[in-house]
This record gives structure tokens, C-alpha cells and sequence, in this order.
């Protein structure tokens, strides 16, 4: 069941995927469901920086191109 779930995830979690292979222990499906959700928080996270950089960014941009 474990390798169904972790074949089945999208690929932007491809690098997890990779370094869970390399591991010598088998995580039970507890273990599983807290990386996932782990990975999961931590996406959303980044994702909400890269917005706000994203519209600092095009502040400054606006900001500067107004004559003084």
C-alpha cells in the first residue's frame, strides 16, 4: 500500500519520494501521513512568501517609475 500511495503522488513531491527510497527503516502509514502533511504545510508556506515577494516586487517596480 505504501509504494501505491507514494507512486500515485504528484510530481512536485518527486523529491521526497527520492530520499524516502534511500531510507533502510519502512514507515508505517502514520509516519507516511505526518511527512505528507509536513510537506504539504511547508509548500503552502513557501508558496505565500513567493506571493509576497512577488507583490513587493512589482511595488517597487511601480514605485520607481514614477517621475520625481
Amino acid at each position: 500500500m505504501r509504494r501505491i500511495i507514494i507512486r500515485g503522488l504528484d510530481p512536485k513531491y518527486s523529491g521526497l519520494v527520492t530520499a524516502t527510497r534511500g531510507w533502510t527503516i519502512r514507515l508505517s502509514f502514520t509516519e507516511l501521513e505526518s511527512i505528507l502533511a509536513n510537506q504539504e504545510n511547508l509548500d503552502k508556506q513557501m508558496s505565500k512568501v513567493s506571493q509576497k515577494d512577488q507583490e513587493k516586487a512589482l511595488f517597487t517596480k511601480k514605485s520607481t517609475s514614477w517621475p520625481r
